[in-house]
C-alpha cells in the first residue's frame, strides 16, 4: 500500500508505530539518530543508525535523503524533536518529492508553546495557574501562587521539580530561567489523543494513566483507557477545532477525581509515549495518518470507521525495569497487571529487541537507583518547612480523616455508584464524591436523599469495620484529636465505636453538616490555621496546605508515599503512626 519512513526509531513510541502500519499493508523503514534497542526489531524492513542531533537542518536533511533513495512515500517524525525540526525544514521533504506527515512549523510552535496556553484556552478549558519566569527577577512575581508549586522547563523535555513552599519554588525557578512554575494540580493524568484533518477527528482515543516514570508525574508506565467521560471527549475536540489541526495532537490533562475538574497541562502536537496502549486496542492512529496522506482524507476516515476497537491496559514492563531500582513492588504490579490480561512491550516474535532492551534495562539499574537515592534526599530536605512550622506554630490539635486513615470501612464504592446512577444522583462517569458535591451545589434537597442512599451503605460497613491503628495511641496524648470525614457523623461515630475509637465519636464533621461533602470546608471549621492533618488522600492533604494546615499522608504504598515526599509532605505508614504523634507532642507549644 505505500512505503513509510519512521525517524527517529530510537524511540519507544517507534514501535506502536510500525506494528499499526505494518498491520495495514504498509512497508515500514527506520532512521534513529543513535544506538537503541529498537536498531535491532523486525518491525522495520530497512533501517539506519545516523549518529545526530536532532535539532538542526543536517537531521532533517539527511533524512530526506534517505527517504529518497529508498523511494518512501511518507515520513513521520517520531518525537517532538523530530516533528518541529522537519517541519522547519520542510522544502528538504519536498525537493525529494517525499510527503512529511507534520503541521506547518507555525502550527507547531503554537501548539506547544506552555507560556501561551493559558491564553489560547482561555473559555475553552483550565489550565494550571502560572508564572512564567522568562528571567531571574521574574522570580518575585510568584507571590499569588499556592505551593505546593511545579517548576518546569518551557521545551519538550520540561523536567519538573516540586516544592512546597513559594520560597524554595522562588529560588530554583531564578536558577533555571527560562522556565514555568506552576500550581501543583493534585490528579490522574488522563489524555486525549487524535488523528485529525483540518479540525476534525478522524479517529480518537482517551486514556488515565497507572504508574508513572516518577510518582509525582511523568510519561505513562502503565495505562488504560478508553476512558469514557464525555467531558474529556469534549474539551479534546474543543482543542482540535480551535487550532484546525491536521495529524496527530495529545491533550494532557490532570484530571481531580473529587471535583470533576479537568487541568490541561500541555499540548503535545505529535505522537505520544503511550501510543502502545491504543494500537494494542485496536486504534491504530498511525495506519489512519499514513493513509490520510497517501489514500486521502475520506479513505481514512472509512478505515477508522471500520476498526474493530476494545477496552484495556498496558503495561512497560521493559521500559518500567527500573522500578526495580526505585520501588520494586510498583514494577510487580505491573506484572501482576499483565497476567490479568493486560498487554505489554514484552514481544516474544521480536525476541533480539526484547533481549537487548531487557539488558539495557538491568544494566541501567545502578545509575538508577544512584539517581533516585539522591533525589529522595533532597526530598527529605523539603521536610525542613514542615518541621520549622509545626515548632514555631505549636500543635496543638490534630485532625484526622477516617476511613483508609484511622480505619478500614469495607463500602463497596462501585455499588455505591450503581445505586446512585439508578436513582437518577450520579452520571456514569461520576466519582460518589463528585456526584455528592455537584448535588450540594445544585439542590440540596436531593443531596440530602443521595447522601441518605449512601450512609445505608456506610452504616452497615461500619458494622465490620477494623482498626487500622491502635486506638490507645491516643490515650493521655497531649494534643487535641478531631475527625474530619466524608461519611455522615451517624456512619463515622457507628465506626469509631467499633474500632475501639470511642474517645473521638463526640469530635467528628462529617457530610451531614454545614460544610457538605467538601474536606476543605470542614478543615475551616473544625480546626485552627496550623493544626496538623492526617489523610490518605493526597488532593485533602494539599487542599490543607493551602489552607494553612500541616499536611500528613498515610500511606502503605511506598508509590504514594513518594508522591507526598516529592511535594513536601510527611508520608507514613499506618504503623509509623505512633512516631509521629510523639512527634506532634513534642512541638506542643
Amino acid at each position: 500500500m505505500g512505503r513509510v519512513l519512521l525517524a527517529s526509531i530510537a524511540s519507544r513510541k517507534a514501535l506502536p508505530l510500525s506494528s499499526s502500519l505494518r498491520e495495514h499493508g504498509f512497508s515500514v523503514y527506520g532512521v534513529a539518530h543513535s544506538i537503541h534497542p529498537n536498531a535491532f526489531s523486525r518491525f522495520f524492513e530497512r533501517k539506519v543508525v545516523v549518529r545526530s542531533t536532532r535539532e538542526g537542518l543536517s537531521w532533517a536533511r539527511v533524512v530526506a535523503e534517505i527517504a529518497g533513495e529508498w523511494e518512501a512515500d511518507l515520513v513521520i517524525p517520531v518525537d517532538f524533536v523530530d516533528v518541529a525540526t522537519f517541519a522547519k525544514w520542510r522544502s528538504f521533504f519536498e525537493e525529494n518529492e517525499v510527503a512529511l506527515a507534520a503541521p506547518s512549523f507555525e502550527a507547531v510552535k503554537l501548539a506547544s508553546s506552555k507560556e501561551k496556553l493559558p491564553d489560547l484556552l482561555r473559555g475553552l478549558g483550565e489550565t494550571p495557574r502560572q508564572v512564567v519566569v522568562l528571567r531571574p527577577s521574574d522570580a518575585a512575581e510568584l507571590a499569588d501562587l499556592e505551593p505546593p508549586l511545579v517548576v518546569k522547563g518551557l521545551g519538550d523535555a520540561s523536567k519538573p521539580e516540586y516544592f512546597p513552599t513559594l520560597e524554595l519554588a522562588a529560588e530554583r525557578a531564578a536558577e533555571r530561567a527560562p522556565c514555568i512554575v506552576q500550581e501543583y494540580v493534585p490528579g490522574v493524568g488522563r489524555g486525549y489523543y487524535a488523528v485529525a484533518f483540518n479540525g476534525e477527528p478522524l479517529l480518537e482515543f482517551t486514556h488515565e494513566r497507572i504508574t508513572e516514570y516518577d510518582p509525582a508525574g511523568g510519561a505513562s508506565l502503565a495505562a488504560r483507557g478508553p476512558v469514557l467521560d464525555p467531558r474529556l471527549f469534549k474539551l479534546g475536540r474543543g482543542v482540535v477545532e480551535l487550532l484546525r489541526w491536521t495529524g496527530p495532537i495529545m491533550v494532557e490533562t490532570r484530571f481531580v477525581a473529587e471535583t470533576g475538574e479537568y487541568f490541561v497541562v500541555e499540548l503535545n502536537p505529535k505522537f505520544w509515549g503511550s501510543l502502545d496502549l491504543p494500537v494494542s486496542l485496536g486504534y491504530h492512529f498511525p495506519a489512519i495518518l499514513a493513509k490520510a496522506y497517501t489514500e486521502g482524507v475520506e479513505q481514512a476516515r472509512w478505515a477508522a470507521m471500520g476498526l474493530r476497537v476494545r477496552s484495556g491496559g498496558y503495561y512497560w514492563v521493559l521500559d518500567g525495569a527500573r522500578y526495580l531500582a526505585k520501588i520494586p513492588s510498583t514494577w510487580c504490579r505491573m506484572v501482576a497487571g499483565v497476567a490479568r490480561g493486560g498487554y505489554c512491550d514484552v514481544d516474544l516474535s521480536d525476541a533480539a529487541r526484547v533481549a537487548v532492551q531487557f539488558t539495557w534495562a538491568l544494566r541501567r539499574l545502578r545509575r538508577e537507583k544512584g539517581s533516585w537515592s539522591k533525589s529522595l534526599a533532597n526530598d527529605a530536605r523539603k521536610l525542613r518547612w514542615w518541621v520549622r512550622s509545626a515548632v514555631r506554630a505549636g500543635v496543638r490539635e490534630v485532625v484526622f480523616d477516617l476511613d483508609g486513615t484511622l480505619a478500614s470501612l469495607p463500602v463497596d464504592w462501585r455499588a455505591v455508584r450503581v445505586i446512585l446512577q439508578k436513582e437518577g444522583f450520579a452520571k456514569p462517569w461520576e466519582g460518589v464524591t463528585e456526584a455528592l458535591r455537584r448535588l450540594w451545589a445544585a439542590d440540596k434537597g436531593r443531596y440530602e436523599v443521595a447522601s441518605s442512599l449512601v450512609e445505608e451503605v456506610e452504616l452497615k460497613a461500619a458494622e465490620m469495620a477494623k482498626p487500622l491503628v491502635n486506638p490507645s495511641l491516643f490515650d493521655d496524648l497531649p494534643l487535641e484529636v478531631k475527625v474530619a470525614t466524608l461519611q455522615t457523623s451517624r456512619s463515622a461515630r457507628e465506626a469509631l465505636r467499633r474500632t475501639g475509637f470511642t474517645k473521638l465519636c463526640e469530635r467528628v464533621i462529617g457530610r451531614d453538616s454545614e460544610a457538605g461533602p467538601y474536606k476543605e470546608a470542614m478543615f475551616l471549621s473544625i480546626c485552627r490555621k496550623g493544626a496538623v492533618v492526617v489523610e490518605d488522600n493526597l488532593r485533602n492533604a494539599v487542599c490543607a496546605r493551602r489552607l494553612g494546615y500541616l499536611p500528613v499522608l498515610v500511606a502503605g504504598d511506598a508509590y504514594a508515599q513518594v508522591k507526598a515526599l516529592r511535594l513536601g509532605f510527611p508520608a507514613v505508614r499506618h504503623s509509623d503512626l505512633l512516631h509521629l504523634l510523639a512527634l506532634l507532642s513534642s512541638c506542643k507549644g
